[in-house]
């Protein structure tokens, strides 16, 4: 496909050098969007941001947009927080049967649903950290009943999947003991100049054994999530002191109840870590273009994915993949 978003006219240099200091924070879902479409990275990074890209045009709608979700975001989100909801009641004496949180869930989705429909026909709203704009019912790319449907049925069935799939029982006992830790957020000691951080979905004691459990939602899965999963182990080896073949790190997959077990040697987990540090490198060096809003820096990468995007709306990637198909 032919076509570019701009001229060829070189793009500006930043204003400042690269700090000593600086500290960049990487995460999975960072290094995800810079990967997938830098032009995305810098929109949710740097062009919604108050302190940064500050001549930035459209930074106003930008801020609303940030926090659009979609069908795949919100239910794996809300699958999230339910099991992670269900744990933490059962380590409290607090747990309830299974369609308590089928229905917690389902609530959540009502909720977010409600915000998004009152927001498109004006009638305002605040959007939180659980309650979003759905960007299929915002722009009503498809029926408010059917989306719900949908929403509902794959919400349903991964918190059945969970609670009744034979195989993860291990996973339910672990994870309600008193220790275990559950959407636990980390720092993940890498080098100096670097921070990596991340989210711990699961991670208990059994058998000699440190186990870290990442819920996958679907059978899709990308790259990074299991170098998530090995920087997840660099980390309880820094603070447990543990050897890496104390460590067993492991993707549950929610839709069809399989376990995927990946490979923690020492072999493994400094490749990760080199990844890591060269991945930090690459995000620091696209934060001083988009820290000055220097947004040429930043190539469109359209794809089918576009419409996913929470920042469709003012980007030209859509229409060029679209044109260039």
């Amino acid at each position: 496909m032919q076509g570019t978003l701009f001229n060829l006219e070189p793009i500006p240099k930043p204003q400042k050098e690269k700090s000593k200091q600086l500290r960049t924070i990487w995460s999975y879902s960072k290094i995800g969007a810079l990967n997938s479409c830098p032009r995305k990275f810098y929109y949710k990074y740097f062009g919604n941001k108050k302190t940064k890209a500050k001549n930035e045009v459209d930074k106003e709608r930008l801020q609303f947009l940030e926090g659009f979700t979609n069908k795949y975001l919100i239910t794996g989100s809300i699958v999230h927080e339910i099991i992670a909801k269900y744990l933490k009641d059962f380590q409290n004496s607090e747990s309830k049967n299974i369609d308590f949180y089928v229905q917690t869930g389902l609530k959540k989705l009502s909720e977010s649903i409600k915000l998004s429909e009152n927001i498109r026909q004006g009638l305002g709203g605040n959007p939180n950290f659980w309650v979003k704009i759905i960007k299929e019912i915002y722009y009503q790319s498809i029926s408010t009943k059917e989306f719900k449907q949908i929403c509902e049925n794959k919400i349903a069935s991964d918190i059945k999947g969970f609670f009744l799939t034979p195989e993860f029982e291990y996973l339910r006992n672990g994870g309600t003991q008193k220790e275990a830790l559950v959407e636990k957020k980390v720092n993940i000691p890498i080098l100096d100049g670097f921070k990596a951080e991340g989210r711990i979905d699961l991670a208990f004691q059994s058998d000699a054994k440190f186990y870290i459990i990442d819920w996958k939602a679907s059978i899709s899965d990308y790259e990074e999530t299991s170098l998530q999963l090995l920087g997840y182990a660099i980390w309880a080896i820094n603070e447990y002191k543990l050897e890496s073949n104390e460590i067993i790190l492991q993707k549950a997959f929610l839709k069809d109840g399989k376990i995927e077990t990946l490979e923690s040697t020492k072999e493994h987990l400094f490749r990760a870590k080199m990844r890591i540090i060269q991945d930090s490198e690459k995000i620091s060096q696209m934060e001083i273009y988009g820290t000055e809003g220097i947004i040429e820096a930043f190539e469109a990468k359209p794809s089918k994915s576009c419409v996913l995007c929470p920042f469709q709306e003012i980007c030209e990637a859509k229409k060029l993949y679209y044109d260039g198909d």
